[in-house]
């Protein structure tokens, strides 16, 4: 079932990452920031220019883009881990595309073609800045054989860690994240959760980019978590749809402002649900078929304050 959740926020964030890679393709086709040091030439806003003014350019717009977002990021969290990261957006779509080929089981090879594909696009986007891609094309031109390779090497380096080491890169070896993890310690934007409407289908937590359970986000003590939160949402919207016939407010809920602090032991509560769903599973195997379910679950088991 799809949630009015994922009509909204999740849809806001498809666009802002398609926005993102158009901007980042049309900027350089269109001569607006354009190196060509294959044929040194350099455009700014569709001119031939000298390469310092086209350098300008392009550290003014850089600049200006990292510091709007690092202001975001710094009052709402990481938003530009899951709203703008287009590398991180390509692995998040991989991700989705190989789960579904295993439950279409389908052959592995279209996870394996749709990871050249976003390798190769990836390559010939980050190239485009600097180079003249048509180069590819002119065996005659001088910087043919060099550019092939390096065009090679880039495509091989983007495939092998699309592929192999896939959201492992967000979540422990990027650069980025590691900074802004540090900046984004305290943000107005989290994940709030209510363990008495849990399901405990744990969709949220398979879903998550990061590796992480977002219902312990809902406590202010663990404070890395809120740093390694990048904000995406997936996790409210699968769970939304997971606990779709629970009545009023659902698991998982987007919180902006002051961070509550909640007295009780969350962590403590979820495992106390997961011990009392085993139990009732137990009951049902060794209760008579006919009878009536022996144990209904409760989401407020017995669990020590803090």
């Amino acid at each position: 079932m799809k949630s009015r959740f994922r009509a909204g926020v999740v849809t806001a964030r498809y666009w802002v990452n398609i926005v993102v890679i158009l901007i980042l393709v049309v900027l350089p086709l269109f001569h607006i920031i354009k190196f060509d040091f294959l044929n040194g030439e350099f455009y700014t806003f569709g001119q031939s220019t000298h390469w310092i003014t086209t350098a300008t350019a392009f550290l003014g717009f850089w600049a200006g883009s990292y510091l709007i977002t690092l202001t975001a990021d710094y009052i709402y969290g990481r938003l530009f881990c899951g709203w703008i990261c287009s590398w991180g957006s390509m692995l998040k779509a991989l991700r989705y595309t190989g789960e579904k080929v295993k439950r279409k089981k389908l052959s592995p090879y279209v996870t394996e073609g749709v990871t050249f594909l976003m390798a190769l696009l990836s390559t010939i986007g980050l190239l485009n800045w600097f180079t003249d891609i048509t180069v590819l094309f002119q065996t005659s031109h001088k910087a043919f054989g060099p550019f092939l390779a390096i065009f090679t090497v880039s495509t091989v380096g983007s495939f092998i860690m699309l592929r192999y080491v896939g959201l492992k890169f967000c979540q422990d070896y990027c650069p980025i994240g590691w900074y802004l993890g540090v900046l984004s310690q305290k943000h107005m934007m989290r994940i709030d959760f209510e363990p008495a409407n849990c399901t405990l289908g744990e969709v949220c937590v398979h879903d998550c980019p990061m590796a992480m359970d977002p219902r312990l986000l809902a406590t202010d003590g663990d404070i890395n978590n809120h740093a390694t939160c990048v904000l995406c949402f997936d996790c409210i919207s699968s769970c939304n749809a997971c606990a779709a016939k629970v009545p009023g407010t659902k698991p998982l809920t987007v919180g902006i402002g002051k961070q509550p602090t909640l007295e009780i032991d969350l962590e403590g509560v979820l495992k106390q649900m997961e011990i009392d769903k085993a139990e009732a599973r137990k009951a049902r195997r060794a209760a008579p078929k006919s009878s009536a379910p022996l144990v209904t679950i409760s989401a407020q088991s017995d669990v020590s304050a803090k």
